[in-house]
């Protein structure tokens, strides 16, 4: 995929429903990325791919495939990456689900 750009980003952070924009904008989303950078022993930088992937997949801007092959060009070994996708499944993803389906959205 070509790299998002901040229009781009901009225009789907505006359609995305408000209980997408509320979870991209809580201060616990950028902490599952820090305890993940620290779990994994991660460098800066990929922790910073991870995050603005992260971001791509609550806006719809990306898929499951492209962020794991974004944070696979960035270092990540593939068996961290998959706890990591887990991780962030568990923690930001499935609570979003629940979140929507009380929203009815």
């Amino acid at each position: 995929m070509n790299p998002v750009t901040q229009e781009q980003a901009l225009d789907a952070y505006r359609r995305a429903p408000q209980v997408v924009r509320d979870v991209f904008n809580a201060q616990s989303t950028p902490r599952v990325v820090i305890d993940l950078q620290h779990q994994y022993g991660l460098h800066i930088d990929q922790a910073g791919v991870i995050g603005k992937q992260l971001g791509h997949l609550l806006l719809g801007l990306a898929n499951p495939s492209e962020f794991v092959a974004n944070v696979k060009a960035a270092g990540v070994p593939g068996g961290v990456i998959n706890a990591i996708v887990g991780e962030i499944n568990h923690k930001i993803f499935m609570p979003l689900r629940d979140e929507m389906r009380k929203a009815g959205s």
